[in-house]
């Protein structure tokens, strides 16, 4: 059988990291899952059930146990809170996605959205070359 991915932690400037997800981070989820347009772009449940969030971190596991590719959280370091998802698959031609998984990560959202915006799009960037 082959080994999954390692998914590391990595600073992403002072003020984020990238990280694997946490089962923590299912409240995280809960949240997202009230926002009226993160359901509709994401795999967030738009009906939240601790099942359901559970799944959602089930599923970014599985990019690297499948070996397709990474799924970060990208955490705020002051509070340890994921705001965004990082995905960057290993397959050819495919680009590096970042999403918004907290409302407050989205530029105007009521958190630290443009300093997110600018880290997804370094990491995405890196990750892409």
């Amino acid at each position: 059988m082959t080994e999954p991915l390692l998914v590391p932690e990595l600073p992403a400037g002072d003020r984020f990291l990238l990280r694997p997800w946490r089962l923590e981070d299912v409240v995280v989820v809960k949240e997202a899952s009230t926002d009226p347009y993160i359901p509709l772009i994401t795999t967030v449940p738009p009906v939240y059930t601790e099942e359901e969030g559970v799944a959602f971190i089930h599923r970014q596991w599985s990019r690297s146990t499948d070996r397709t590719g990474y799924s970060f959280a990208i955490a705020d370091t002051v509070t340890g809170r994921a705001v965004r998802v990082l995905e960057t698959p290993l397959t050819a031609g495919e680009k590096a996605v970042c999403r918004n998984i907290h409302p407050g990560g989205r530029p105007g959202g009521g958190g630290t959205g443009t300093g997110v915006t600018a880290t997804c799009t370094r990491s995405s960037q890196a990750a892409a070359s």
